[in-house]
């Protein structure tokens, strides 16, 4: 397991963006610290080959790292490219490619890049 760090940097109109680049079988991102944003948006891409892509959250920086859900309650994780809101008012979130691979090519195959996108009202 790998940990990506996410880069982050200001778009326009009090929009910041976060970017994990590289996350492969069984790869996590660094933690992505929401702050007050108000509007969270992921959003992941890559080519899917029995990759799974959990969202993660957590209170507390020191705190563990449990499945997001969706509003209905569903786990907020990607099977194929995708977007969704994060729903819960969560302080960090990170990415787990939950993919487990059994040679090196197929680990090329689940090189997936996820994206947060948080606006603030303010």
């Amino acid at each position: 397991m790998t940990t990506r760090n996410a880069v982050g940097n200001w778009l326009q109109g009090g929009v910041y963006q976060y970017t994990v680049s590289g996350l492969g079988s069984a790869d996590v991102s660094s933690a992505i610290d929401l702050g007050n944003f108000t509007e969270r948006t992921v959003q992941i891409e890559g080519t899917f080959t029995n990759a799974v892509m959990a969202v993660q959250g957590r209170m507390a920086t020191d705190g563990n790292w449990v499945p997001m859900q969706t509003a209905t309650g569903a786990a907020l994780q990607f099977t194929a490219t995708g977007m969704a809101k994060i729903p819960d008012n969560t302080r960090q979130i990170r990415f787990s490619n939950t993919t487990t691979v059994s040679t090196a090519s197929d680990a090329l195959t689940t090189n997936l890049k996820a994206y947060v996108t948080l606006r603030s009202d303010r």
